[in-house]
């Protein structure tokens, strides 16, 4: 993949256990193993009783953030979420050579039966030029990695191409029972198989974010997610990815494409 901007932005668009790093921020290391440097946000609220959205400081403003008007000095506030989100929705659009796609699924906890049906979510970032050898990664020095940590340095250390991100949350897939490195490759050669990669699942990149000591539930999501959220991959917006991944009600995203360094 030839694409500078498709290569700068993979990173932008992953969280939690892992991202492909092209951000100059550094990551956040923590005993939850948050390894990647979430963008950051903040919500003002008033003395009266509606709530004011407000963008954090952000780097250098991009072309259509600045075409609106908007400036590092003068941030936008938002009356409601609808609004907000309608602002993001503008600040959000794919690079070339992107795609990405969400769905949900339910599962039932191992270690909760008792929970009974509970909702997860994953997320497909797909590169659609091919694959790429242009990728590098921050990692956590937690010294009790997640299991996609260590599939993702084993990745890293191949020297092979990525073409896809799998993303899930509700469960971290940390200090979980059972083979949490298999798990994470079982949903990884989803993506493949889903996605036609001719380089099977070892070109997947995958990714969680969630409960600390629950097991992946890797059968839920290669069987039923994945295949729903690689059939709703579309070039337009980052946006529903972000929701997707992040565990806060309020999405953000990280910085403007524009702004992001390799």
């Amino acid at each position: 993949m030839k694409s500078p901007s498709a290569a700068r932005a993979l990173l932008f668009l992953c969280s939690a256990r892992i991202s492909a790093a092209f951000t100059a921020s550094p990551p956040i290391s923590s005993p939850s193993s948050r390894d990647v440097a979430s963008a950051p946000s903040a919500v003002a609220k008033d003395p009266a009783p509606r709530t004011a959205f407000v963008l954090s400081p952000r780097p250098p403003a991009s072309t259509a953030l600045r075409a609106g008007g908007d400036t590092d000095d003068e941030l936008p506030t938002f009356e409601t979420e609808e609004e907000y989100l309608e602002y993001m929705a503008g600040a959000s659009a794919l690079p070339a050579g992107f795609a990405s796609g969400t769905a949900s699924g339910t599962f039932v906890s191992v270690e909760a039966p008792a929970m009974g049906d509970l909702p997860i979510k994953g997320t497909v970032i797909y590169l659609t030029d091919g694959p790429t050898d242009s990728w590098a990664a921050v990692f956590t020095k937690n010294k009790f990695p997640g299991s996609p940590i260590i599939v993702g340095k084993a990745r890293l250390a191949s020297g092979g191409p990525i073409q896809a991100i799998v993303v899930n949350n509700k469960v971290s897939n940390v200090c979980a029972g059972g083979d949490g490195e298999a798990d994470a490759e079982v949903v990884c050669d989803a993506v493949a198989a889903a996605l036609n990669i001719e380089g099977g699942g070892e070109h997947v990149l995958p990714s969680s974010t969630g409960v600390i000591g629950w097991r992946l539930p890797a059968k839920e999501l290669a069987e039923d997610v994945v295949p729903k959220a690689v059939d709703a991959l579309q070039t337009e917006s980052a946006l529903s990815a972000a929701r997707d991944i992040m565990p806060s009600a309020i999405p953000t995203m990280r910085a403007p494409f524009d702004s992001v360094l390799l």
